[in-house]
């Protein structure tokens, strides 16, 4: 059975994922089970977005009824062995990241629209095969991609890490930070006007925290 993934609690309700995603009140009683799998619970606009290989279902937060799912596709073919990162929720977007491990041309960032699933864009970041969790603040999306550096270290292939900014409206890159082919970042937290990352240095095994302007919406 699929481990649970962290809860969102929303309204004195918990939603938990994992091989099925249930809700229960804040004195346990369960409200509702929804059989299909879901992952990393998102809860806003009285729906549970929640993430499955490969894409988005959003259920209703009142009863878990399946109110759209979103298979996400690159180049007209269906991802398959994918994983999608948590999701963000914006007003009437949702946000998330999608790494295909049996494919080496579909990492992606997508935005659908909430209420409906429709694809509003799709960013492909072809020469990677990571990409994380969004963070949106402003009109701009923060996230972090990694591919395979142009070297072997005595560890083996390593990953060359960008953290990015993309433009939340159309995908479109506003920048990157690429400092080194050993480098790799995590989810960014936006706060204060920056944008804090970790950066991690796998060769040296050492991390600092970088933070970083926002970009202009």
């Amino acid at each position: 059975m699929e481990e649970p993934s962290a809860p969102a609690v929303a309204n004195d309700t918990i939603f938990i994922g994992g091989s099925e995603v249930v809700a229960i009140d804040t004195d346990g009683e369960e409200m509702w089970r929804n059989p299909d799998s879901g992952r990393t619970p998102a809860v806003a606009n009285d729906t549970v977005y929640v993430t499955f290989s490969p894409g988005v279902r959003a259920l209703s937060a009142s009863d878990g009824s399946e109110q759209w799912e979103y298979v996400a596709t690159v180049n007209d073919r269906p991802a398959e062995y994918a994983f999608p990162s948590a999701p963000a929720i914006v007003d009437k977007t949702i946000y998330f990241g999608l790494t295909d491990y049996a494919r080496e041309d579909a990492t992606a960032m997508y935005a659908l629209s909430a209420t409906t699933g429709t694809e509003q864009w799709m960013t492909l970041f072809e020469r990677d095969i990571v990409v994380g969790a969004p963070a949106v603040a402003d009109g701009v999306l923060y996230s972090h991609v990694a591919g395979f550096a142009d070297f072997l270290s005595e560890r083996g292939t390593v990953e060359a890490g960008r953290a990015i900014a993309l433009d939340a409206d159309d995908g479109t890159l506003r920048w990157e930070v690429d400092d080194a082919e050993d480098t790799e970042f995590s989810d960014p937290i936006v706060t204060n006007g920056l944008v804090l990352v970790e950066k991690h240095s796998i060769l040296a095994d050492e991390s600092v925290i970088l933070a970083l302007e926002e970009a202009d919406s």
